[in-house]
């Protein structure tokens, strides 16, 4: 496919010098697919820290920590103990809203989450916590109160009639940002 042809041809994607692409490697082996999406003007990569062993995924965070943004993303089942070791290495991490990943939809499983995020916030004031998966205006605002900063809402935004009023309406809910 599109992809493929980039890789081939060594092209990124349109205008990707012009704009941040971020990827979430919802795959087995991030460290086999990791050099194709910085190939192709990946800017920030997700890493699932449940997906690589702990020297794996330390050794793919130290080739690539200076060339890209690299975040960790964990399951609400996954304690944040696991990743406290990486924390001082990548950038930023992503919360998931819901063990049930790769779907739309989702409903967040905000007992879990909520505590998670405000430990984490709690602990490292500084770092970027983001979520995905759950993610609408209602419980946006429960996100942002446990100590969330960015918020991945796919579906709340493109299954809205008017997908960029939904935007506005969330960016709304970051006042600093305006």
């Amino acid at each position: 496919g599109e992809f493929a042809l980039m890789l081939k041809e060594r092209e990124g994607f349109p205008f990707w010098k012009d704009f941040d692409f971020e990827f979430d490697l919802m795959v087995s082996k991030p460290q086999e697919v990791i050099s194709d999406f910085v190939r192709v003007g990946a800017s920030r990569v997700i890493v699932h820290i449940e997906s690589m062993e702990p020297n794996a995924l330390s050794d793919l965070i130290k080739e690539w920590k200076h060339s890209i943004d690299i975040g960790l993303a964990l399951k609400p089942s996954t304690p944040t103990a696991t990743l406290e070791t990486f924390l001082h290495e990548v950038v930023f991490v992503q919360c998931m809203g819901n063990d049930k990943i790769s779907f739309q939809g989702v409903a967040l499983d905000e007992p879990v989450v909520l505590p998670k995020i405000a430990h984490l916030r709690k602990k490292y004031p500084e770092l970027t916590i983001s979520v995905d998966i759950g993610v609408t205006l209602e419980t946006a605002p429960r996100l942002i109160e446990a100590g969330a900063n960015r918020l991945v809402a796919g579906s709340a935004i493109f299954g809205d009639a008017n997908p960029v009023e939904a935007i506005r309406r969330f960016e709304a809910l970051f006042p600093q940002n305006h």
